[in-house]
This record gives C-alpha cells, structure tokens and sequence, in this order.
C-alpha cells in the first residue's frame, strides 16, 4: 500500500499541534497550580513560605481583626515560596480577586503579597501591596510604594524578613484606621504623617512607583506626567485577559477557587470568610 506523502505530513502537522498544544496547557496548569485556593476562613495571615515569626503572626492577626470589626476593611498578608510564571503584579490581582479581599460593597481590601524567591534572590519583586478599590484614594500608588521604601526594604536589606513584613503591614493598617477615623493602638509611630507621607519641602515627586526629582522641572511638565500616567494606569487596571473582566459575576475566573465567602467581615472572637471585594491592580510593588 502506497501512502501519499500529502497524508503523512497531515499526520506530522496534526501530532505536532497537539503536542504544542499540551506544552502551553501544562505550561498554563502549572502557573494556575501556584495560586493558593482560597481559604474558608480568613486569618489574614497566611504565611505559605514560613517567613514571619509567631510573635509578629500573632500581633497582626489581632490588629487585622480589630480593624475589620471596626470598619469592614480586610488587610491580608500572603506570603509563597515562588510566583511561577505570574508576574508579582499579576500573581497579587489575581489572588486578590479570586479570594475576595475585603467587603463586598466596600471594596476596602489590602493584599501585602511576598515572593520568597525573589525576596531571598534580591531580585524585584519581592513583595507588593495590592489595593482594593475604596481605598485607593487612601493608598495611592505613590504612598504604597512609599510605605514599601520607608518599611520593608530596609528590614529586607538586613534579612529581618519578619520584621519588614510587619512593619509594612501597620503602616498599611495605620493608613486603613485613618481613612476610617479610628483609634487603634500600637500605630501611632507608624502615622502617614511621620514616615509615610512626602515632606512639603521635598523637590521628590511620586508617579505610580516612579520617583521623580522635579527640581529644574516647570510645573507643567509635572502635571503633564502625572495626568499621562494617570490615564495609561487606568486603562492598564482595566485590561483583562481573553477582553473581559475575569471577575464579573458571570465569570468567575479559574473556577477551582469557588465563589466568594458569606458576608463581610468577622465580628466577635471567631473569624469569617473573606467579604468579596475586588481590585483593580492599584497598589506598588518593590
């Protein structure tokens, strides 16, 4: 019997196809797999890389829950071995929505997402604060990236991976009770205005997470830059993979992680499901 070449690159064609095809599906899986499913409860530390200490785990678990019973607002600390092939600014959205962090209506959630490779490695990326979108008019990207500078990298720096975690996490919490007007206890050396906010006098600007020396810069020149991120940040928040937000209720992306938790926030002495907040990719990475 004859065989038509025709035929027989037909069936190389076909094989090769899906062989491809299996290479970018287990490629696909394998990012997938590097997302936590989420928690039935949330104990808003969840240190999967083992780098906080029991002591620092303890205290800002008990500020987490002092500051969503006053206020619905969700601050969680997630802490993995490696982000697979997510970017730390893709890995912390996506975990960020998927688990629903913060209240539902509120959209007052907090993600301090830490790689631990990249931590251990000195490369970037080693750690991001994710916003939620009813608070990024109190953390703006600017003041995320601050907090990181002023907080984390220092401790980072000195391998006290604890310490840096902590200290970005009641800074965060610091501006949480802030825009809340509440009164929490052990923040006070942690207050924006300290640490965290940009001195009048500074020629330093903040865009974003760039920082920006204005000194011989014309004030239109600034204003200009800001509005042109601006805009570029806001369309870039909205682009969602396959045109679409991933996140609507119709589509709960990467289905595995279930739907979110029962209502917003724990109250009493035990603790509750995340509240479904949402958001938008605001927030700075270092």
């Amino acid at each position: 019997m004859k065989i038509k070449p025709s035929l027989v690159l037909r069936v190389l064609a076909a094989v090769f196809v899906i062989a491809v095809l299996s290479l970018l599906f287990a490629s696909f899986a394998e990012a997938l797999a590097q997302i936590p499913k989420k928690p039935v409860e949330n104990v808003y530390i969840f240190d999967y890389a083992d780098l906080i200490d029991s002591s620092d785990e303890d205290e800002m678990r008990a500020l987490a829950k002092e500051i969503e019973d006053k206020s619905k607002a969700e601050i969680v600390v997630v802490t993995v071995e490696s982000l697979g092939n997510y970017t730390i600014e893709e890995y912390a959205n996506e975990l960020f929505n998927s688990w629903g962090i913060g209240d539902k209506d509120l959209n007052n959630g907090v993600l301090i997402l830490v790689n631990k490779e990249n931590l251990l490695s000195g490369k970037k990326g080693r750690i991001r604060i994710e916003v939620g979108y009813g608070l990024e008019g109190a953390i703006p990207d600017g003041k995320a990236g601050r907090i990181l500078d002023e907080y984390a990298i220092p401790a980072f720096e000195s391998k006290e991976y604890s310490k840096g975690i902590k200290d970005t996490f009641f800074a965060v919490a610091s501006e949480v009770a802030n825009e809340y007007g509440i009164k929490v206890n052990g923040l006070s050396e942690y207050g924006a205005s300290k640490d965290v906010a940009q001195d009048s006098s500074s020629t330093t600007v903040y865009v974003g997470d760039e920082e920006i020396d204005i000194s011989g810069f014309g004030v239109f020149i600034v204003v200009f830059l800001i509005i042109i991120f601006s805009l570029i940040n806001r369309r870039q928040r909205r682009t969602y993979w396959w045109g679409q937000d991933p996140w609507d209720k119709d589509h709960h992306h990467f289905g595995g992680f279930g739907g979110f938790g029962g209502g917003g926030g724990s109250s009493g002495g035990g603790f509750g499901g995340f509240g479904g907040g949402s958001s938008g990719g605001g927030g700075a990475s270092r």
